[in-house]
């Protein structure tokens, strides 16, 4: 076996080792600190806590011949509503800005503000139930192209909350009534970061 000597370092290929490691340290120090507020930031969504009228209200506006044929679309009284949660599926504390929301037959037109119970939520920690209500009832026209799937009935809106670290988020979600579960279900979602002024 042939065994040649190595040449031992010189301390300035070692100083240069050092830096190099230390620079690579710092890097990764630098990121961690740019990922913490991503990854532990809140993350604040509504969740749906009853909507089961909506179903009887549709029912209701397709049977609607009480004002004659004339009346197909004519808005019936009865205006139907969702209720809703808040809910921070982050790590950290949410303080609750906004909340706009709307139902009724897509596309909406404007949402209404609503008030928020709680002004902060902390971690896997949700509002009371908050209350969304009908703009206007439904026509018979409406109802009759929900139930064959040319229009639908959709809850829309936006939260704006802020995470401990003072950057405001704000949350869109759409949901759409599904006619053979009888339930809304989430069609979108997307939460985008305000930048800072």
């Amino acid at each position: 076996m042939n065994m040649q000597p190595t040449a031992p370092c010189s301390d300035a290929e070692d100083d240069d080792a050092d830096t190099r490691a230390a620079q690579r340290s710092a890097k990764a120090a630098e990121e961690a600190v740019q990922a913490l507020p991503v990854i532990e930031r809140a993350h604040v969504y509504p969740e749906i806590v009853a909507a089961g009228v909506i179903e009887g209200l549709l029912d209701q506006a397709r049977e609607n011949y009480a004002e004659g044929l004339d009346s197909y679309d004519k808005p019936m009284g009865s205006r139907g509503l969702v209720t809703i949660k808040l809910t921070n599926f982050g790590k950290t504390p949410a303080l609750l800005k906004t909340l706009f929301a709307g139902v009724g037959i897509a596309p909406l037109g404007t949402k209404e503000g609503l008030l928020i119970p709680e002004g902060i939520l902390g971690d896997k920690q949700s509002t009371t139930p908050i209350i969304c209500t009908m703009a206007v009832g439904f026509t018979r026209r409406q109802a009759e192209h929900v139930g064959v799937a040319t229009a639908h009935v959709c809850l829309d809106g936006e939260v704006t909350f802020e995470d401990i670290w003072g950057a405001e988020h704000v949350t869109e979600f759409y949901f759409v009534w599904d006619v053979a579960l009888r339930n809304f279900v989430l069609k979108e979602t997307r939460t985008a970061t305000k930048p800072k002024l």
